[in-house]
């Protein structure tokens, strides 16, 4: 039986992306029938604010990068040898009324007429046509399981919460936020991570043969992607929620992290050594 997925749209926010991205794409063309014939970048709009919120913005961000040195390694879209037959072209987002961005409909109805599937990366919060446009839909990751953990900041919630594993889940995006249709998931061990950047980085590394998987799962005419019930989503968390009070707890997990580790390594060590 051919295969449901062969052309594939690359909707993506920068000129650049992820590392794991990148591998991940790599994986899904040599491992399935699919190709990626179109990039579409999308524009987004600069917007200035005057009541804080882009000062609140680099706090927030001083905090990622410096404090928790989260992974930020990326490469450039012409570099990605499965990208290099695919037709690049540029759209401008469309703001949303209340969340999210919308792609323009010339942009939508040629993706729907060109491609079987689209994979989302770096545009944010998609809204509108784009999640109804090819036979498959939107396919996006979500760092985290979409039964506990849905929203912004991968990995930091279960990293404070001293949970022992962390989700990774590739879904077809709905108009719901990280509650959509679920192609492919994991379950990674954490226990050993000792700041949020490394839990991130794990997330990040584990997560690369997921779209190879996902793809490979919606060509088997026999799988079903499977939607978890309302009543069994997690909790929804929101930048907002990365307040004062969460900061100075992750110091101080990860102070205790760093210290519990390091006595158990040297226990190890000594055990080894006798």
């Amino acid at each position: 039986m051919s295969a449901r997925i062969r052309s594939v749209c690359l909707l993506t926010g920068s000129d650049y992306l992820a590392e794991f991205m990148g591998e991940a794409l790599e994986q899904m063309v040599s491992g399935t029938d699919a190709t990626i014939d179109l990039v579409v970048n999308v524009e987004t709009e600069e917007t200035n604010s005057s009541d804080g919120a882009d000062f609140i913005h680099n706090l927030r961000s001083r905090f990622e990068r410096r404090i928790v040195n989260l992974p930020e390694s990326e490469v450039k879209i012409d570099e990605v040898n499965c990208l290099s037959n695919a037709e690049i072209t540029n759209c401008k987002v469309i703001p949303n009324p209340r969340i999210g961005v919308r792609i323009p409909d010339a942009t939508v109805e040629r993706i729907d007429r060109e491609c079987d599937v689209i994979i989302h990366t770096g545009v944010g919060i998609l809204k509108g046509d784009i999640l109804n446009a090819t036979k498959v839909g939107v396919l996006s990751y979500h760092h985290g399981d979409l039964r506990k953990y849905r929203g912004s900041h991968a990995g930091f919630w279960e990293f404070v919460n001293y949970e022992d594993a962390a989700g990774i889940t590739l879904q077809i995006l709905s108009p719901d936020l990280d509650a959509g249709q679920v192609v492919a998931e994991k379950q990674v061990d954490i226990t050993g991570d000792k700041t949020w950047g490394a839990v991130k980085r794990r997330l990040f590394s584990e997560s690369i043969d997921m779209l190879k998987c996902g793809v490979q799962n919606l060509n088997n005419p026999n799988y079903s992607a499977e939607r978890i019930p309302e009543d069994q989503l997690g909790k929804m968390y929101y930048s907002s929620d990365l307040n004062l009070t969460m900061r100075l707890k992750y110091i101080a997990v990860s102070l205790h992290k760093s210290i519990h580790y390091t006595i158990l390594g040297n226990a190890s060590h000594s055990s080894i050594e006798e």
